[in-house]
């Protein structure tokens, strides 16, 4: 079973960028595949939600997700420590994208859902 991870940023672009996460993920044969969010992230898109209506959307779509339990206090540093080959990563963080070693989910043309290495 694939393990979808969501970033912060993946959240406020697939809001932003209106794109239907379950329609996209369907497109890219994935199944079977879980979805989830770090404990940290809620917490980062609570403070962006405070000034950005983006944030504060894209927090409460968060929410249907599972919460992963973490320790830590960067996102960024714990989501590079996966290297499950089953653990994929939403992002559209530069930075990060090039610091993971397992699957990336990466939004292209701000319109879909592109899978890379």
């Amino acid at each position: 079973m694939n393990k979808i991870i969501l970033d912060t940023n993946f959240l406020i672009d697939i809001y932003k960028f209106k794109i239907d996460l379950k329609q996209e993920l369907s497109k890219l044969d994935l199944e079977p595949y879980t979805i989830s969010v770090l404990d940290k992230t809620m917490e980062e898109l609570e403070r962006l939600s405070l000034k950005n209506m983006n944030a504060r959307v894209a927090l409460h779509f968060a929410k249907k997700f599972n919460i992963i339990k973490t320790e830590g206090d960067y996102v960024d540093d714990i989501l590079a420590k996966f290297e499950d080959k089953n653990i994929i990563i939403a992002t559209d963080d530069y930075e990060l994208k090039r610091r993971l070693k397992c699957k990336k989910l990466v939004i292209k043309g701000k319109s879909h859902l592109m899978l890379g290495n």
